[in-house]
């Protein structure tokens, strides 16, 4: 069996695609709640493109997750 290499700095980027992760979860969370509860969040955004917007940080939310688990399961050597 073929011992697997572990990447320590991978655990960085895994860091900092989490702080992005994060961001985009709080952002897309106060754009549905602009669209559910009828706040006030983001007033610079127009009420028609808040739809939009809150998928699209969901997906990035997503997609920054999926970075996270990544890196990290290189980090410690299981992929």
């Amino acid at each position: 069996m073929k011992k697997r290499e572990r990447h320590p700095e991978q655990l960085l980027n895994a860091g900092i695609s989490f702080v992005g992760m994060a961001a985009c979860a709080v952002i897309g969370g106060e754009l549905l709640s602009d669209i559910l509860r009828e706040e006030d969040n983001f007033p610079q955004i127009p009420d028609s493109i808040k739809p939009i917007a809150a998928l699209v940080f969901v997906t990035f939310t997503a997609l920054e997750a999926n970075k996270v688990r990544y890196r990290l399961t290189k980090a410690f050597g299981l992929r």
